[in-house]
């Protein structure tokens, strides 16, 4: 296991420093990786990072640290990272340390009737740029991957898999750099018709989908994997996960019955 020491504790002068991403209505999970507690979730008391519900209380999607017991794997934690090594570096902050094999984190659906259009945002960091890796993977729904070729270096593709069809890929307009944190924000508009990708705020390619986005739950995807492939077997990232926000149909929340101009008025800063 490669050591991770000094580089991450130096911030260069200049950098902005990330801000925290705060909740807001319809958000199905916010996990902010500074601490953990534990939960009982499939029977077993499991380390969690809870959910921050500070804005609608009570929703409690917490995120599993290892892999979905059910499917007979390892369930090994991803562990946190020393003290001041997420993504703001200020005291305090952690991340999620992702070794490059045998670790991962879950979040179980527990929101129900998740419907197609959703904005997941994130912040990461990789250690190793030259090799394919997941970063987050939703079995028949979507795959964000890291992807190296020697033609345009190492860059982020948004998979995602309409009702019916193959994978279809979105991807980042520049390189991931290594040890270097990053801003990744990925949508699907248009009732599951549109897939978009920011990588630090930059809109890559834009995808129109011939057919609607699959669904969590008609394809039986039972959660959303951090730092592996579903089944957490492949694609293993080795890198930090910071800061991770789930938002459903984040442009008609105000149907709902949340508000009306504050329904987007506590986006990341980061957000196009």
């Amino acid at each position: 296991m490669k050591k991770r020491v000094c580089i991450c504790l130096m911030l260069f002068a200049g950098c902005t420093l990330q801000a925290a991403l705060v909740d807001s209505p319809g958000t199905a999970g916010l996990w902010h990786m500074d601490t953990t507690t534990t939960a009982s979730y499939e029977g077993l008391s499991r380390t969690v990072v809870a959910d921050d519900d500070s804005y609608v209380t009570g929703r409690n999607n917490f995120l599993v640290l290892g892999n979905d017991a059910a499917l007979g794997g390892e369930t090994i934690a991803a562990p946190l990272t020393a003290d001041g090594l997420g993504v703001s570096g200020q005291p305090g902050d952690k991340a999620l340390d992702f070794t490059g094999g045998n670790y991962c984190a879950i979040a179980p659906n527990q929101w129900a009737n998740n419907p197609k259009d959703f904005e997941l945002e994130f912040n990461f960091k990789s250690f190793d740029v030259t090799a394919s890796q997941t970063l987050v993977h939703v079995a028949g729904v979507f795959e964000l991957r890291q992807e190296y070729s020697a033609a345009s270096g190492t860059r982020i593709r948004f998979y995602v898999w309409p009702t019916g069809q193959s994978g279809k890929g979105v991807s980042s307009n520049w390189g991931v750099q290594a040890e270097t944190w990053h801003h990744l924000k990925v949508s699907v508009e248009n009732d599951g018709y549109l897939a978009k990708i920011y990588l630090d705020g930059a809109l890559g390619t834009a995808y129109t989908l011939t057919a609607q986005l699959s669904d969590w739950n008609t394809n039986g995807a039972s959660h959303m994997t951090l730092g592996a492939t579903w089944n957490n077997g492949a694609r293993w990232f080795d890198g930090y996960i910071d800061e991770v926000k789930l938002v459903p149909e984040p442009a008609t929340i105000m149907l709902l019955g949340f508000g009306f101009a504050i329904v987007r008025q506590k986006k990341s800063k980061y957000a196009p």
